[in-house]
């Protein structure tokens, strides 16, 4: 397994930061986002384009890693990805509304679930339209960009610069208290950091479950959020008005979920820098 270790003072206790981070792993990642890009198709299915996504958000764990602001080289890569990232994050999200339309309703809300379900899949078709055009466009510069910092990572001149995740861990530790308001920059601050955390094999898998915990409860009070508006743009409030108070109902569960897991975390977090 090949390691570099960062010339830099220790993490800070309560973040439970490693100094060593798994190349072989960084240079994994880096490889299948290159090759899924390469096969991507015209029309993916889900699944497809979840796991399209998940690797670039992987690779922007990698280069925060192993790069600073002012790697201009790194900076173009994280340029380059930004939009796929962000047309496949739109196709995802109502792939993600549509699956959960099959988790409401009875039978007095079939129309009103019939017509929320067909503006999703028409938003769908519309985004993947989108989605194509920019992985037409950006494919082969993100590729060479890949490559590019795959050779420098090979070459065995890469220094590990752990101030992203250090600042991550820092701002985590330090959160107010958690509520509906910062919920999902919190999720997402939780997320970049499990990225970098995964690269490390000397990480406490502890502190990856916990954050993987608050990123899957957060993420599932957010789409739920969004499909309800979503749903109050689409929909009569009088004629579907229980298919409305049933995703409110829902919004609502899912917040108590996710604020119980994401305090928990931080209340662990500040009673391990208490004790330490």
């Amino acid at each position: 397994m090949d390691l570099i270790t960062a010339a830099t003072p220790g993490p800070l206790r309560g973040s439970n930061l490693p100094m060593n981070v798994d190349v072989q792993a960084a240079l994994k990642a880096l490889r299948k986002l290159h090759k899924k890009l390469k096969d991507f198709p015209a029309h993916p299915a889900p699944e497809e384009v979840h796991k399209l996504r998940t690797e670039t958000r992987r690779l922007e764990a990698v280069v925060h890693t192993f790069s600073s602001d002012s790697d201009r080289e790194a900076q173009r890569l994280l340029k380059l990805t930004k939009p796929v990232r962000k047309a496949l994050g739109k196709v995802r999200d109502m792939d993600v509304f549509i699956a959960k339309t099959h988790q409401i309703g009875d039978d007095s809300t079939g129309e009103g679930l019939v017509r929320l379900t067909e503006e999703i899949a028409r938003r769908r078709e519309k985004h993947v339209v989108h989605l194509s055009q920019i992985i037409a466009q950006r494919r082969k510069p993100v590729r060479r960009a890949i490559r590019r910092f795959e050779h420098h990572l090979e070459s065995g001149n890469a220094m590990l610069s752990p101030v992203a995740p250090q600042i991550l861990g820092a701002e985590l530790d330090h959160w107010p208290r958690i509520d509906a308001a910062n919920l999902h920059e919190f999720r997402i601050r939780a997320k970049e950091l499990r990225y970098m955390l995964q690269l490390s094999p000397e990480t406490y898998r502890q502190r990856i479950d916990a954050l993987g915990e608050v990123k899957d409860l957060a993420g599932e009070w957010h789409d739920w959020v969004e499909l309800h508006e979503l749903a109050k743009k689409s929909l009569d409030p009088a004629e579907d008005g229980q298919i409305l108070r049933e995703l409110a109902n829902i919004t609502r569960e899912k917040l108590r979920a996710s604020l119980t897991a994401a305090n928990r975390l931080r209340r662990s977090t500040v009673e391990f820098k208490r004790a330490a």
